[in-house]
C-alpha cells in the first residue's frame, strides 16, 4: 500500500515537471511567433510606404522627415530593393515575387496585387473586393 502512494507521488511529480516543461516550450514558441508576426507587419508597412513613393515620387516629402537621406526616386528604389532583400528572409514566395515584379515595373495594379499578397501572408485572408475597387481614383 505505501508503495502505491510513493508511486503515485512520484508520478504526480514527474507529471508536474513534464507539464511545466511543455508549457514553457509552448510559451516560448508563441512568443517567438508573435515577435516574428509584429516584425513582418512593421516591414510590410515600411515597404508599402516606399512602394507608394516609388510609384508617386511627389510623396517622397512624407518620408524625408524620418529618412533625410532619401532625396530622389533612385534613393527610394534602392531603399525598396533593400526591403526586398530583407523580405527574402521572412516573406512568403508570393510576397517576394510580387515585390520583385513591382520594383521591376511599378504600377497601381501591381501595388494592389502586392499588398493583397502581404495581407494574405499576415492574416491568411483574402478580400472579395476586385483590384479596381481597391484603387483610389484621383482627379
Amino acid at each position: 500500500m505505501p508503495e502505491n502512494i510513493i508511486i503515485a507521488l512520484i508520478s504526480f511529480g514527474f507529471g508536474s515537471v513534464a507539464t511545466l516543461f511543455i508549457k514553457y516550450a509552448l510559451d516560448k514558441k508563441q512568443e517567438k511567433s508573435k515577435s516574428e508576426f509584429e516584425h513582418k507587419i512593421r516591414r510590410y508597412k515600411s515597404a508599402m510606404i516606399f512602394m507608394n513613393c516609388y510609384l508617386n515620387p511627389k510623396n517622397i516629402v512624407f518620408v524625408q522627415d524620418s529618412h533625410p537621406d532619401i532625396q530622389s526616386t533612385e534613393d527610394i528604389k534602392e531603399t525598396l530593393m533593400a526591403e526586398y532583400y530583407e523580405m527574402i528572409l521572412y516573406a512568403t514566395d508570393d510576397v517576394i515575387e510580387n515585390v520583385r515584379d513591382y520594383i521591376a515595373s511599378p504600377s497601381n495594379k501591381q501595388f494592389i496585387k502586392t499588398v493583397k499578397a502581404m495581407r494574405k501572408d499576415l492574416w491568411g485572408n483574402r478580400t472579395k473586393l476586385k483590384d479596381e475597387n481597391l484603387e483610389i481614383q484621383t482627379k
